[in-house]
């Protein structure tokens, strides 16, 4: 069964611990600060590991890292949520840095 989705550093212990009796891995949704109007938002590319780390050895649960988004305009969608990259490129280096920091 699929946990509720947590946002990143936004819940008491307890909650983790209650959630990981009933659950089968734990969803966070990774990004501290979601902007309130398009292209606000985190710096996506900062996965902090060792938070990641602590919610695991505190549940003993798999983390599944749920709306994860680094954005950038498009003709069409000048506005996004999240994050948002000036091009494609730049959001696609963003991504891979978020993805190899933690390996």
């Amino acid at each position: 069964m699929l946990a509720e989705k947590f946002k990143s550093h936004d819940h008491p212990q307890a909650v983790l611990a209650a959630a990981a009796k009933y659950t089968d891995e734990i969803s966070v949704q990774d990004g501290q600060e979601f902007g309130p109007f398009s292209g606000q938002g985190k710096q996506e590319s900062s996965f902090d590991q060792s938070y990641f780390d602590e919610i695991h050895r505190s549940t003993g649960e798999p983390i599944m890292i749920v709306d994860h988004a680094i954005s950038w305009p498009v003709s069409e969608y000048p506005k996004t949520l999240c994050y948002q990259c000036q091009t494609q490129t730049a959001a696609a280096r963003m991504y891979d840095q978020y993805l190899t920091v933690g390996t």
